[in-house]
């Protein structure tokens, strides 16, 4: 029988309890993502700007794009249609600075852009609110109006035209 320097029993005991140690520390610690909510699954906006959903239409990353309360201001969002028929969508502000339509085309999208950012195509359209009313930093209310979805009231954050959105405002 050869013997082993360090094979003993010595050995063995801190073997044993080293891996105790590491299998305690694995099971804490992977407790906590066991009692803790999936984050994966909460729905969030994942942008500058937010979303909503009305039954026959999505909003995806609705925002206004403007520097100063007292000049003009542009929303961008894309809007999805849920229908097989033109929609038509109304943006409106209380104060009256924007009162729009614009027509949304079957089962597809339609995106409002900034001013200078694209030319308007079928497929885009441009909604200037004038008088912002609002600083960059806050938020401004617009109700967006269907016929088959009725009214929701969205509050975007107004955003510097500033780097991405730089050729946004007129």
């Amino acid at each position: 029988m050869i013997l082993v320097p360090g094979r003993g029993y010595a050995h063995r005991m801190t073997s044993l309890t080293l891996s105790v140690c590491v299998l305690t520390a694995t099971a804490i610690t992977s407790g906590c993502s066991f009692t803790s909510p999936d984050v994966v699954a909460d729905n969030y906006a994942p942008s500058d700007g937010l979303n909503a959903d009305l039954p026959d239409l999505k909003i995806r990353n609705l925002l206004v794009v403007g520097n100063d309360a007292e000049a003009a201001g542009v929303l961008s969002a894309t809007l999805l249609n849920l229908t097989d028929a033109e929609l038509s969508v109304t943006l409106t502000t209380d104060d009256g600075s924007l009162d729009q339509t614009v027509q949304v085309p079957a089962d597809t999208t339609l995106t409002l852009v900034g001013a200078d950012t694209l030319t308007p195509t079928e497929n885009t359209d441009i909604v200037v609110i004038d008088p912002l009313g609002v600083l960059a930093g806050s938020a401004v209310a617009i109700d967006v109006d269907t016929p088959g979805g009725g009214t929701i009231t969205l509050e975007p954050p107004v955003l510097r035209a500033e780097g991405a959105y730089e050729t946004y405002v007129p």
